[in-house]
Protein backbone atom coordinates (compact mmCIF):
# COMPACT_ATOMS: atom_id res chain seq x y z
CA UNK A 1 0.00 0.00 0.00
CA UNK A 2 2.99 2.34 0.38
CA UNK A 3 3.36 2.67 -3.42
CA UNK A 4 -0.17 3.87 -4.15
CA UNK A 5 -1.35 7.48 -4.22
CA UNK A 6 -3.38 9.06 -1.42
CA UNK A 7 -6.45 8.95 -3.66
CA UNK A 8 -5.98 5.24 -4.42
CA UNK A 9 -5.44 4.48 -0.73
CA UNK A 10 -8.62 6.42 0.09
CA UNK A 11 -10.59 4.38 -2.49
CA UNK A 12 -9.44 1.11 -0.90
CA UNK A 13 -10.38 2.37 2.57
CA UNK A 14 -13.83 3.39 1.31
CA UNK A 15 -14.43 0.01 -0.35
CA UNK A 16 -13.40 -1.85 2.80
CA UNK A 17 -15.67 0.33 4.92
CA UNK A 18 -18.67 -0.26 2.66
CA UNK A 19 -18.40 -4.05 2.73
CA UNK A 20 -20.22 -4.25 6.05
CA UNK A 21 -23.96 -3.58 6.23
CA UNK A 22 -24.87 -0.20 7.70
CA UNK A 23 -27.94 1.85 8.60
CA UNK A 24 -25.95 4.95 9.55
CA UNK A 25 -22.59 5.71 8.00
CA UNK A 26 -20.39 8.48 9.43
CA UNK A 27 -17.99 9.97 6.90
CA UNK A 28 -15.45 12.63 7.83
CA UNK A 29 -13.75 14.39 4.92
CA UNK A 30 -13.92 11.20 2.89
CA UNK A 31 -13.46 12.92 -0.49
CA UNK A 32 -10.53 15.14 0.49
CA UNK A 33 -7.90 13.09 -1.40
CA UNK A 34 -10.06 12.42 -4.45
CA UNK A 35 -10.05 14.31 -7.72
CA UNK A 36 -13.26 15.98 -8.93
CA UNK A 37 -14.42 13.05 -11.09
CA UNK A 38 -13.69 10.42 -8.43
CA UNK A 39 -15.51 12.59 -5.87
CA UNK A 40 -18.59 12.85 -8.12
CA UNK A 41 -18.55 9.09 -8.78
CA UNK A 42 -18.24 8.30 -5.08
CA UNK A 43 -21.07 10.64 -4.08
CA UNK A 44 -23.30 9.15 -6.77
CA UNK A 45 -22.46 5.64 -5.58
CA UNK A 46 -23.12 6.55 -1.92
CA UNK A 47 -26.48 8.09 -2.77
CA UNK A 48 -27.48 4.91 -4.63
CA UNK A 49 -26.26 2.72 -1.74
CA UNK A 50 -28.27 4.76 0.77
CA UNK A 51 -31.42 4.45 -1.29
CA UNK A 52 -30.98 0.68 -1.71
CA UNK A 53 -30.06 0.05 1.94
CA UNK A 54 -32.55 2.57 3.35
CA UNK A 55 -29.59 4.03 5.21
CA UNK A 56 -28.36 7.44 6.29
CA UNK A 57 -25.00 9.05 5.70
CA UNK A 58 -23.71 11.82 7.93
CA UNK A 59 -21.00 13.48 5.91
CA UNK A 60 -18.68 16.10 7.45
CA UNK A 61 -16.84 18.15 4.86
CA UNK A 62 -15.47 21.54 3.94
CA UNK A 63 -15.54 20.72 0.20
CA UNK A 64 -18.93 21.77 -1.16
CA UNK A 65 -18.32 21.55 -4.91
CA UNK A 66 -20.68 19.02 -6.46
CA UNK A 67 -22.90 18.71 -3.39
CA UNK A 68 -25.80 20.80 -4.68
CA UNK A 69 -27.97 17.78 -5.53
CA UNK A 70 -26.47 15.23 -3.16
CA UNK A 71 -27.70 15.79 0.43
CA UNK A 72 -31.29 15.69 1.60
CA UNK A 73 -30.50 17.97 4.57
CA UNK A 74 -27.72 20.35 5.48
CA UNK A 75 -26.48 21.06 8.99
CA UNK A 76 -23.87 23.66 9.86
CA UNK A 77 -21.89 23.52 13.11
CA UNK A 78 -19.48 26.17 14.37
CA UNK A 79 -17.70 26.34 17.70
CA UNK A 80 -19.39 23.08 18.70
CA UNK A 81 -22.87 24.53 18.28
CA UNK A 82 -25.63 24.04 15.74
CA UNK A 83 -25.85 27.15 13.56
CA UNK A 84 -28.21 25.96 10.83
CA UNK A 85 -30.29 22.92 9.96
CA UNK A 86 -32.64 22.68 6.98
CA UNK A 87 -33.76 20.43 4.14
CA UNK A 88 -31.55 20.95 1.10
CA UNK A 89 -34.54 21.83 -1.09
CA UNK A 90 -34.95 24.99 1.01
CA UNK A 91 -31.43 26.11 0.17
CA UNK A 92 -31.74 28.10 -3.04
CA UNK A 93 -28.06 28.54 -3.72
CA UNK A 94 -25.44 26.67 -1.77
CA UNK A 95 -22.75 29.27 -2.48
CA UNK A 96 -24.88 32.13 -1.07
CA UNK A 97 -25.67 30.09 2.02
CA UNK A 98 -22.00 29.28 2.57
CA UNK A 99 -21.08 32.96 2.27
CA UNK A 100 -23.77 33.86 4.82
CA UNK A 101 -22.57 31.14 7.20
CA UNK A 102 -18.97 32.24 6.83
CA UNK A 103 -19.91 35.82 7.72
CA UNK A 104 -21.97 34.59 10.68
CA UNK A 105 -19.09 32.41 11.89
CA UNK A 106 -16.62 35.31 11.65
CA UNK A 107 -19.01 37.49 13.68
CA UNK A 108 -19.48 34.72 16.25
CA UNK A 109 -15.72 34.23 16.54
CA UNK A 110 -15.17 37.97 17.02
CA UNK A 111 -17.83 38.05 19.74
CA UNK A 112 -16.35 35.00 21.42
CA UNK A 113 -12.89 36.57 21.27
CA UNK A 114 -14.21 39.82 22.76
CA UNK A 115 -15.96 37.90 25.53
CA UNK A 116 -12.81 35.89 26.20
CA UNK A 117 -10.71 39.07 26.41
CA UNK A 118 -13.25 40.67 28.72
CA UNK A 119 -13.39 37.54 30.88
CA UNK A 120 -9.59 37.39 31.02
CA UNK A 121 -9.42 41.03 32.14
CA UNK A 122 -12.10 40.47 34.80
CA UNK A 123 -10.36 37.31 35.98
CA UNK A 124 -7.05 39.15 36.20
CA UNK A 125 -8.59 42.02 38.17
CA UNK A 126 -10.38 39.62 40.52
CA UNK A 127 -7.18 37.66 40.93
CA UNK A 128 -5.45 40.83 42.06
CA UNK A 129 -8.07 41.21 44.78
CA UNK A 130 -10.43 43.73 43.20
CA UNK A 131 -14.14 42.87 43.20
CA UNK A 132 -15.84 43.43 39.84
CA UNK A 133 -19.52 44.32 39.65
Amino acid sequence: MHKVSDGQRRRVQICMGLLKPFKVLLLDEITVDLDVLARADLLSFLKKECDERHATIIYATHIFEGLESWPSHIVYLANGRLQLSMPMDQVKELSKMLLMLNEKTETTLKLAEANTDSFAQRAEVYYKGVLIR
